[in-house]
């Protein structure tokens, strides 16, 4: 495994139990979780940033804005989606991150992608389709959140490769949670909610979690072309599943199991080596 892909499944193991969290703390608004996720990681960014005497501001400043906007409705609509569906079923459907990741690559940032890849974003959706429509649990609105979190994911995965040559992976991170913050505060106190009791202590672990999950990722992405290590993120989805069966008793129908492993396949099918060896990086 690759320096990269060691980098992504350390993230990955940092997600899964934030993700926990979320649905933990569901009785709070998930914008208000945005909201403390953003002002816990803006001080620690900040307070890193000003030992390593870097300019908070950074060089890229286009593109660092673009990350942390898109990093801000990625994380929206997931911790939308964690709250109002089954916490395995959530987290599956935003593993289709790695292949909107490599489309999006092909798109927007020079890497030529096969036929193939857009023949597993099609299976993807398939498989969103049979969790929505056989689980009453998971409306089209919260299916459509999920999809919308895992594309905006994927636009934030592209622009970090982006900013590598640029600015210093903590820049790219102050920016995250500085633009979440911003954009988080109106709505979240619009309905806001005191936390209680030990909810203080578990935001604030979230917070931390996130960092260093977001420090991994950075580092993953930044060393490794997207495609080459998209594929392993979805090894969470396993430990989304054991949570939410063992935590929260969300028993999962066959139908769900069988959605679930059809956009598992999707994103293996996109990412494994025959794949992979038919996407190059334009000169």
């Amino acid at each position: 495994m690759s320096s990269g892909a060691r980098y992504i499944l350390a993230s990955v193991a940092c997600f899964s139990f934030v993700n926990l969290l979320v649905k933990h703390l569901s009785h709070l608004p998930f914008e208000q979780l945005v909201f403390w996720r953003g002002f816990v990681c803006l001080f620690i960014t900040y307070g890193y940033l000003k030992h390593l005497k870097l300019h908070v501001w950074g060089v890229n400043k286009k593109w660092l804005i673009i990350r942390g906007v898109v990093g801000t409705l990625a994380l929206s609509f997931f911790f939308y989606s964690i709250q109002h569906m089954p916490l395995a079923s959530a987290v599956t459907i935003q593993y289709l991150s790695p292949v909107f990741t490599v489309i999006l690559a092909g798109l927007f940032f020079g890497e030529t992608v096969s036929g193939r890849h857009w023949l597993c974003s099609l299976i993807g959706f398939v498989g969103v389709w049979i969790i929505q429509g056989f689980d009453d649990r998971v409306t089209a609105f919260a299916a459509t959140m999920g999809v919308l979190g895992a594309l905006s994911s994927a636009l934030a995965y592209n622009s970090v490769r982006t900013l590598k040559d640029s600015d210093h992976e903590w820049v790219v991170m102050f920016y995250f949670p500085l633009i979440a913050t911003v954009i988080s505060a109106p709505v979240a106190f619009s309905r806001w909610i005191w936390p209680q009791g030990w909810d203080w202590f578990w935001i604030v672990v979230l917070g931390v979690l996130v960092q260093i999950a977001q420090l991994f990722l950075t580092r993953g992405y930044s060393r490794e072309k997207a495609s080459a290590v998209a594929s392993v993120n979805y090894a969470g989805v396993l430990l989304a599943t054991i949570y939410g069966v063992a935590l929260f008793n969300e028993h999962l129908p066959p139908a769900t199991i069988i959605g679930m492993v059809v956009i598992l396949v999707s994103v293996w099918l996109s990412s494994s080596r025959v794949f992979r060896s038919e996407v190059a990086v334009k000169d």
